[in-house]
Protein backbone atom coordinates (compact mmCIF):
# COMPACT_ATOMS: atom_id res chain seq x y z
CA UNK A 1 0.00 0.00 0.00
CA UNK A 2 1.36 3.36 -0.91
CA UNK A 3 2.20 5.96 1.68
CA UNK A 4 -0.53 8.27 0.39
CA UNK A 5 -3.25 5.63 0.82
CA UNK A 6 -2.10 4.83 4.37
CA UNK A 7 -2.32 8.51 5.32
CA UNK A 8 -5.81 8.83 3.83
CA UNK A 9 -7.09 5.77 5.75
CA UNK A 10 -5.57 7.04 9.01
CA UNK A 11 -7.24 10.44 8.53
CA UNK A 12 -10.60 8.79 7.87
CA UNK A 13 -10.30 6.63 11.00
CA UNK A 14 -9.33 9.58 13.18
CA UNK A 15 -12.16 11.69 11.80
CA UNK A 16 -14.73 8.97 12.57
CA UNK A 17 -13.45 8.58 16.13
CA UNK A 18 -13.38 12.35 16.71
CA UNK A 19 -17.03 12.90 15.66
CA UNK A 20 -18.39 9.92 17.59
CA UNK A 21 -18.69 11.75 20.98
CA UNK A 22 -20.34 14.72 19.26
CA UNK A 23 -22.91 12.51 17.58
CA UNK A 24 -23.59 10.74 20.90
CA UNK A 25 -24.07 14.07 22.67
CA UNK A 26 -26.50 15.29 20.03
CA UNK A 27 -28.39 11.98 20.26
CA UNK A 28 -28.80 12.13 24.04
CA UNK A 29 -29.64 15.84 23.91
CA UNK A 30 -32.44 15.06 21.50
CA UNK A 31 -33.77 12.32 23.76
CA UNK A 32 -33.62 14.70 26.73
CA UNK A 33 -35.55 17.40 24.90
CA UNK A 34 -38.25 15.02 23.78
CA UNK A 35 -38.55 13.49 27.27
CA UNK A 36 -38.62 16.92 28.93
CA UNK A 37 -41.33 18.17 26.62
CA UNK A 38 -43.43 15.11 27.33
CA UNK A 39 -43.06 15.48 31.08
CA UNK A 40 -43.91 19.16 30.86
CA UNK A 41 -47.10 18.42 28.99
CA UNK A 42 -47.93 15.69 31.51
CA UNK A 43 -47.59 17.96 34.53
CA UNK A 44 -49.31 20.93 32.89
CA UNK A 45 -52.39 18.88 32.14
CA UNK A 46 -52.25 17.02 35.45
CA UNK A 47 -54.37 18.50 38.30
CA UNK A 48 -52.60 19.67 41.46
CA UNK A 49 -51.86 16.96 43.96
CA UNK A 50 -53.86 17.06 47.19
CA UNK A 51 -50.80 18.28 49.08
CA UNK A 52 -50.23 21.21 46.72
CA UNK A 53 -53.94 22.01 46.71
CA UNK A 54 -53.97 22.01 50.51
CA UNK A 55 -51.00 24.39 50.68
CA UNK A 56 -52.64 26.67 48.11
CA UNK A 57 -55.89 26.67 50.07
CA UNK A 58 -54.01 27.40 53.28
CA UNK A 59 -52.24 30.35 51.67
CA UNK A 60 -55.55 31.70 50.38
CA UNK A 61 -57.12 31.30 53.80
CA UNK A 62 -54.16 33.09 55.41
CA UNK A 63 -54.56 35.94 52.95
CA UNK A 64 -58.27 36.23 53.75
CA UNK A 65 -57.54 36.17 57.49
CA UNK A 66 -54.88 38.85 57.11
CA UNK A 67 -57.35 40.94 55.13
CA UNK A 68 -59.93 40.59 57.92
CA UNK A 69 -57.34 41.49 60.56
CA UNK A 70 -56.37 44.67 58.73
CA UNK A 71 -59.99 45.84 58.48
CA UNK A 72 -60.11 49.12 60.42
CA UNK A 73 -61.97 49.05 63.72
CA UNK A 74 -64.83 51.52 64.20
CA UNK A 75 -64.03 54.71 66.07
CA UNK A 76 -66.07 53.77 69.13
CA UNK A 77 -63.87 50.69 69.57
CA UNK A 78 -60.58 52.49 68.85
CA UNK A 79 -61.31 55.31 71.29
CA UNK A 80 -62.90 53.22 74.05
CA UNK A 81 -61.21 53.30 77.43
CA UNK A 82 -59.63 49.95 78.28
CA UNK A 83 -62.22 47.58 79.71
CA UNK A 84 -61.52 46.76 83.38
CA UNK A 85 -61.48 43.18 84.64
CA UNK A 86 -65.16 42.29 85.02
CA UNK A 87 -64.88 38.79 86.55
CA UNK A 88 -68.64 38.32 86.56
CA UNK A 89 -69.34 41.38 88.69
CA UNK A 90 -72.28 43.71 87.95
CA UNK A 91 -71.17 46.73 85.90
CA UNK A 92 -72.00 50.36 86.59
CA UNK A 93 -71.28 53.20 84.15
CA UNK A 94 -71.54 56.83 85.25
CA UNK A 95 -72.01 59.53 82.61
CA UNK A 96 -71.58 63.18 83.59
CA UNK A 97 -73.34 65.55 81.18
CA UNK A 98 -73.03 69.28 80.44
CA UNK A 99 -69.26 69.38 80.86
CA UNK A 100 -67.03 72.09 79.42
CA UNK A 101 -69.12 75.14 80.31
CA UNK A 102 -67.66 75.57 83.81
CA UNK A 103 -63.91 75.00 83.87
CA UNK A 104 -63.89 74.58 87.65
CA UNK A 105 -66.71 72.00 87.74
CA UNK A 106 -65.24 70.16 84.77
CA UNK A 107 -61.87 69.98 86.50
CA UNK A 108 -63.55 68.60 89.63
CA UNK A 109 -65.31 65.95 87.53
CA UNK A 110 -62.06 64.95 85.84
CA UNK A 111 -60.47 64.42 89.27
CA UNK A 112 -63.03 61.74 90.19
CA UNK A 113 -62.06 58.06 90.07
CA UNK A 114 -61.78 56.73 86.52
CA UNK A 115 -63.19 55.44 84.32
CA UNK A 116 -66.18 57.76 84.10
CA UNK A 117 -67.80 58.74 80.80
CA UNK A 118 -67.69 62.50 80.38
CA UNK A 119 -70.10 64.18 77.93
CA UNK A 120 -68.98 67.62 76.73
CA UNK A 121 -71.31 70.24 75.24
CA UNK A 122 -69.93 71.02 71.77
CA UNK A 123 -70.47 74.79 72.08
CA UNK A 124 -68.28 75.12 75.20
CA UNK A 125 -64.95 76.93 74.90
CA UNK A 126 -61.53 75.36 75.37
CA UNK A 127 -62.74 71.86 74.55
CA UNK A 128 -59.45 70.53 73.15
CA UNK A 129 -57.64 71.32 76.40
CA UNK A 130 -60.42 70.07 78.68
CA UNK A 131 -61.07 66.83 76.79
CA UNK A 132 -57.35 66.09 76.57
CA UNK A 133 -57.15 66.39 80.36
CA UNK A 134 -60.14 64.07 80.73
CA UNK A 135 -58.57 61.43 78.48
CA UNK A 136 -55.24 61.69 80.27
CA UNK A 137 -57.07 61.00 83.56
CA UNK A 138 -58.53 57.77 82.12
CA UNK A 139 -62.07 58.90 81.32
CA UNK A 140 -64.09 58.13 78.19
CA UNK A 141 -65.54 60.93 76.04
CA UNK A 142 -68.94 61.65 74.49
CA UNK A 143 -70.25 64.63 72.55
CA UNK A 144 -73.34 65.87 74.38
CA UNK A 145 -75.27 66.84 71.24
CA UNK A 146 -78.03 69.44 71.79
CA UNK A 147 -81.41 68.34 70.45
CA UNK A 148 -84.84 69.95 70.42
CA UNK A 149 -86.88 69.52 73.63
CA UNK A 150 -90.63 69.31 73.95
CA UNK A 151 -92.26 72.68 74.62
CA UNK A 152 -90.89 76.18 74.27
CA UNK A 153 -89.25 76.67 77.64
CA UNK A 154 -86.06 74.68 77.12
CA UNK A 155 -83.20 76.10 75.06
CA UNK A 156 -80.81 73.38 73.85
CA UNK A 157 -78.24 75.95 72.75
CA UNK A 158 -76.52 76.76 69.44
CA UNK A 159 -76.21 74.22 66.62
CA UNK A 160 -79.02 72.12 68.10
CA UNK A 161 -80.74 69.46 66.01
CA UNK A 162 -84.35 70.48 65.38
CA UNK A 163 -87.23 68.53 63.87
CA UNK A 164 -87.98 71.21 61.24
CA UNK A 165 -84.48 70.89 59.76
CA UNK A 166 -83.65 69.29 56.44
CA UNK A 167 -81.17 66.43 56.24
CA UNK A 168 -78.46 68.80 54.98
CA UNK A 169 -79.01 71.12 57.94
CA UNK A 170 -78.90 68.26 60.44
CA UNK A 171 -75.72 66.84 58.93
CA UNK A 172 -74.13 70.30 58.86
CA UNK A 173 -74.78 70.77 62.58
CA UNK A 174 -73.54 67.27 63.34
CA UNK A 175 -70.37 67.87 61.34
CA UNK A 176 -69.77 71.01 63.40
CA UNK A 177 -70.19 68.96 66.59
CA UNK A 178 -67.79 66.27 65.40
CA UNK A 179 -65.04 68.82 64.71
CA UNK A 180 -65.09 70.39 68.19
CA UNK A 181 -62.72 67.86 69.78
CA UNK A 182 -61.44 64.32 69.25
CA UNK A 183 -61.10 60.87 70.87
CA UNK A 184 -64.85 60.51 71.56
CA UNK A 185 -66.67 57.18 71.24
CA UNK A 186 -70.01 58.64 70.23
CA UNK A 187 -72.77 60.97 71.31
CA UNK A 188 -75.63 61.28 73.76
CA UNK A 189 -78.53 63.71 73.64
CA UNK A 190 -78.68 67.01 75.51
CA UNK A 191 -82.42 67.56 76.04
CA UNK A 192 -84.01 66.10 72.88
CA UNK A 193 -87.38 65.00 74.26
CA UNK A 194 -88.98 66.13 70.98
CA UNK A 195 -86.19 65.20 68.58
CA UNK A 196 -85.72 61.62 69.86
CA UNK A 197 -89.43 60.95 69.21
CA UNK A 198 -89.05 61.81 65.52
CA UNK A 199 -88.02 58.62 63.65
CA UNK A 200 -87.26 60.36 60.35
CA UNK A 201 -84.91 62.98 61.82
CA UNK A 202 -83.29 60.61 64.30
CA UNK A 203 -82.65 58.11 61.49
CA UNK A 204 -80.63 60.80 59.68
CA UNK A 205 -78.44 61.12 62.76
CA UNK A 206 -78.07 57.36 63.19
CA UNK A 207 -77.05 56.78 59.58
CA UNK A 208 -74.28 59.33 60.04
CA UNK A 209 -73.20 57.70 63.31
CA UNK A 210 -73.00 54.33 61.59
CA UNK A 211 -70.94 55.76 58.73
CA UNK A 212 -68.50 57.26 61.23
CA UNK A 213 -68.35 54.19 63.49
CA UNK A 214 -69.81 55.93 66.55
CA UNK A 215 -72.18 54.77 69.29
CA UNK A 216 -75.29 56.39 70.77
CA UNK A 217 -76.30 56.61 74.42
CA UNK A 218 -79.95 57.54 74.85
CA UNK A 219 -80.35 59.89 77.81
CA UNK A 220 -84.06 58.98 77.74
CA UNK A 221 -85.41 62.48 78.27
CA UNK A 222 -88.77 61.10 77.12
CA UNK A 223 -90.49 57.76 77.58
CA UNK A 224 -91.57 58.01 73.92
CA UNK A 225 -88.05 57.84 72.50
CA UNK A 226 -87.62 55.73 69.36
CA UNK A 227 -83.83 55.57 69.68
CA UNK A 228 -83.51 51.92 70.68
CA UNK A 229 -85.71 50.64 67.86
CA UNK A 230 -83.93 52.76 65.24
CA UNK A 231 -80.47 51.84 66.52
CA UNK A 232 -81.30 48.15 66.11
CA UNK A 233 -82.71 48.68 62.61
CA UNK A 234 -79.82 50.82 61.35
CA UNK A 235 -77.06 48.98 63.20
CA UNK A 236 -75.77 51.65 65.58
CA UNK A 237 -74.09 50.47 68.82
CA UNK A 238 -76.47 51.56 71.55
CA UNK A 239 -77.21 51.73 75.26
CA UNK A 240 -79.59 53.77 77.38
CA UNK A 241 -79.71 55.50 80.72
CA UNK A 242 -81.44 53.70 83.60
CA UNK A 243 -81.18 56.33 86.36
CA UNK A 244 -80.90 60.13 86.52
CA UNK A 245 -78.85 60.88 89.61
CA UNK A 246 -79.69 64.50 90.33
CA UNK A 247 -83.11 65.60 89.12
CA UNK A 248 -83.43 66.80 92.73
CA UNK A 249 -80.25 68.42 93.98
CA UNK A 250 -79.86 67.13 97.50
CA UNK A 251 -77.23 64.82 98.93
CA UNK A 252 -79.91 62.46 100.22
CA UNK A 253 -81.61 62.23 96.82
CA UNK A 254 -78.35 61.56 94.96
CA UNK A 255 -77.45 58.79 97.44
CA UNK A 256 -80.88 57.21 96.96
CA UNK A 257 -80.49 57.32 93.19
CA UNK A 258 -77.06 55.69 93.44
CA UNK A 259 -78.58 52.90 95.54
CA UNK A 260 -81.25 52.42 92.88
CA UNK A 261 -78.50 52.20 90.25
CA UNK A 262 -76.80 49.47 92.28
CA UNK A 263 -80.06 47.54 92.54
CA UNK A 264 -80.60 47.64 88.76
CA UNK A 265 -77.00 46.58 88.10
CA UNK A 266 -77.40 43.57 90.42
CA UNK A 267 -80.61 42.58 88.67
CA UNK A 268 -79.56 43.15 85.04
CA UNK A 269 -75.78 42.79 85.19
CA UNK A 270 -75.19 46.38 84.06
CA UNK A 271 -76.65 49.85 84.58
CA UNK A 272 -75.98 53.39 83.37
CA UNK A 273 -76.52 56.45 85.55
CA UNK A 274 -76.41 60.03 84.29
CA UNK A 275 -75.56 63.02 86.46
CA UNK A 276 -74.31 66.58 86.09
CA UNK A 277 -71.38 68.51 87.52
CA UNK A 278 -73.38 69.99 90.40
CA UNK A 279 -71.47 70.34 93.65
CA UNK A 280 -73.82 67.95 95.46
CA UNK A 281 -73.49 65.30 92.72
CA UNK A 282 -69.70 65.50 92.58
CA UNK A 283 -69.48 65.28 96.39
CA UNK A 284 -71.75 62.21 96.47
CA UNK A 285 -69.74 60.50 93.73
CA UNK A 286 -66.47 61.29 95.48
CA UNK A 287 -67.78 59.43 98.52
CA UNK A 288 -69.53 56.59 96.66
CA UNK A 289 -67.05 55.56 93.94
CA UNK A 290 -64.41 54.09 96.32
CA UNK A 291 -67.06 51.76 97.83
CA UNK A 292 -67.97 49.97 94.59
CA UNK A 293 -65.30 47.29 94.69
CA UNK A 294 -66.08 46.12 98.22
CA UNK A 295 -69.78 45.99 97.29
CA UNK A 296 -68.97 43.65 94.42
CA UNK A 297 -69.44 46.09 91.51
CA UNK A 298 -67.06 47.22 88.79
CA UNK A 299 -66.98 50.76 87.40
CA UNK A 300 -66.86 50.70 83.60
CA UNK A 301 -66.96 53.21 80.73
CA UNK A 302 -70.22 53.37 78.78
CA UNK A 303 -68.63 51.60 75.80
CA UNK A 304 -68.22 48.46 77.92
CA UNK A 305 -71.98 48.33 78.54
CA UNK A 306 -72.57 48.81 74.81
CA UNK A 307 -70.16 45.97 74.01
CA UNK A 308 -71.89 43.67 76.51
CA UNK A 309 -75.29 44.40 75.00
CA UNK A 310 -73.99 43.68 71.49
CA UNK A 311 -72.63 40.33 72.68
CA UNK A 312 -75.92 39.48 74.40
CA UNK A 313 -77.87 40.37 71.25
CA UNK A 314 -75.55 38.25 69.10
CA UNK A 315 -76.03 35.29 71.46
CA UNK A 316 -79.82 35.38 71.24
Amino acid sequence: MSKRKKKARAWKTWKARAWKPVRMAVFFLGIGLVTGAGLALFFVDRPATPKIAAVTAKLADTTDTASKKTKPRPQWVREAVLEPAIKGRPMIAIILDDLGMSRARTTDAIKLSAPLTLAFLPYANGLWEQTAAARAAGHELLIHVPMEPQGKNGDPGPHALMVHMTQDEILENLSWDFDRFEHYVGINNHMGSKFTKDPDRLAMVFRELKARGLLFIDSRTTADTVAKKLAQEIGVPFAERQVFLDNFRSAENVRERLEKLESIARRDGAAIGIGHPHKVTLAALREWLPTLLEKGFVLVPASTVVRRQLKDAAGR
